[in-house]
């Protein structure tokens, strides 16, 4: 419920090469954005160069970028620094990125039937955070696998 709450304020905190990177989790109109950069960076490419690039490196790079905008929008960590990342180190940061994003908002399928019975419980005792705290999208998601996949 916490993590829930967090929202953007949630941090991820990751080491690579002795520097610590620090991310929050992309705002919907931010992932649009991410998705929109990545695709532009792919079509301003040459033709002879499309074939060497690597869709999934310009993501992370690009989302990791706009992850690290903790204040003002400006980025923490810049696509360069990004860049001499190897592939193996820039799929660590990547990883550990995602993986504290699901974190603070899981997939409900995912979630053990005890977690998702125990946030059931945590809310009817806080009905008021409802409307303020979750989101509706989050709210209706936790109704809907409440009543059609738990025991």
């Amino acid at each position: 419920m916490d993590k829930f709450r967090l929202g953007i304020q949630n941090r991820c905190r990751v080491k690579v090469r002795g520097i610590e990177l620090v991310f929050r989790p992309l705002t919907i109109a931010e992932s649009v954005e991410v998705t929109s950069a990545s695709i532009d960076k792919f079509n301003k490419a040459l033709p002879s160069e499309k074939h060497s690039i690597n869709e999934s490196h310009i993501i992370a790079i690009i989302s990791l970028c706009k992850a690290s905008e903790l204040k003002s929008g400006t980025p923490g960590v810049t696509e360069d620094t990004l860049k001499m990342l190897t592939a193996d180190e820039l799929g660590y940061v990547f990883s550990e990125y995602n993986a504290m994003v699901q974190s603070c908002n899981p997939r409900l399928e995912t979630l053990p039937d005890s977690e998702c019975i125990a946030l059931i419980e945590e809310l009817k005792k806080k009905a008021h955070v409802l409307p303020t705290e979750l989101s509706f999208t989050q709210a209706l998601s936790l109704a809907l696998y409440s009543l059609t996949k738990l025991p």
